[in-house]
């Protein structure tokens, strides 16, 4: 069995974590996403009475000499905290990995928040100015994967009830390898679930163009230091912060993690499901079962 826990590690020295970033970084420029796989998270989005792909682009912040490349289930509303200040701006980028026929800007969301402010474009950078410091956070896979399912249980769809009205979460149902020309076999429709529940190695795969690509990848458990170290206007907001917010969550969902059981096999079926985020950020281990 597995125990889904969202621990903490110690706070390391400031530079000790921009090293481990920027090295982190480095090792997932290398790594390999394939674009097979991630197409076939767009071709699931697509699938919820649309003509196009909802999920072609990813959400930026820039503040602070810095661009944040967001990645859902991994602190956002931690960082958006620290980064979202004025003079932040709000950016949407194309997946590297995108179909280049659909709208970069084809998310629903995107859309929407966009058409409510003009300051909203595509970001690219200006070769003669300084790179901005390009990050993104990210977080142990299988626990990113189980907060993607608590909330997929958690959140009403279109006021027809709450996937929390099951009195058994189905986790291993959740987990299991998709039916032929399906994607993951998740029970649910809604479309915010296929964005949460693809893998962290695509989803933060939107650097803007002429930036350089992602200079740092910081890990959840040690973020807020890290972020401060790198955005030294944050570092008054930071202490503590990420503890509070990784704890931060619904009654429901709190009620449920306290009750989940993971069999072994569904531990294995969501390793392999996730095969690509634990190659590209081998310093989390994968659950025992999955060894």
């Amino acid at each position: 069995m597995v125990t889904i826990c969202l621990c903490l590690a110690g706070v390391v020295g400031a530079t000790d974590l921009l090293r481990e970033g920027r090295e982190r970084a480095e090792r997932y420029a290398r790594c390999d996403r394939p674009r097979a796989e991630y197409r076939k998270y767009e071709a699931m989005t697509a699938g919820f009475g649309r003509s196009a792909p909802s999920w072609t682009a990813q959400k930026l912040l820039s503040a602070g000499g810095a661009v944040y490349v967001k990645n859902q289930k991994s602190g956002t509303h931690f960082v958006e905290s620290l980064l979202g200040g004025p003079g932040a701006r709000w950016y949407y980028q194309k997946f590297r990995n995108a179909d280049p026929a659909a709208a970069w800007f084809a998310n629903a969301r995107f859309e929407r928040e966009a058409s409510r402010d003009p300051r909203s474009a595509a970001l690219g950078c200006d070769a003669r100015a300084p790179p901005p410091a390009v990050f993104t956070v990210v977080r142990d896979p299988f626990e990113s994967f189980a907060s993607a399912f608590l909330e997929a249980m958690c959140v009403e769809r279109d006021g027809r009830g709450t996937f929390a009205g099951n009195r058994k979460p189905e986790f291993a149902a959740f987990a299991a390898p998709p039916r032929s020309g399906e994607g993951p076999s998740m029970t649910m429709s809604h479309d915010n679930a296929t964005r949460l529940f693809e893998q962290q190695a695509h989803r933060v795969d939107a650097a803007p163009p002429g930036c350089g690509g992602l200079r740092f990848i910081f890990a959840l458990e040690t973020a807020g230091d890290a972020i401060a170290a790198l955005v030294p206007a944050a570092a008054n907001t930071t202490r503590g912060g990420v503890r509070h917010a990784s704890a931060r969550g619904s009654p429901c969902k709190r009620r449920l993690q306290a009750g989940l059981v993971v069999s072994d096999a569904a531990a294995r079926d969501v390793c392999d499901l996730l095969r690509t985020d634990y190659a590209c950020f081998a310093d989390y281990a994968k659950p025992p079962a999955c060894r």
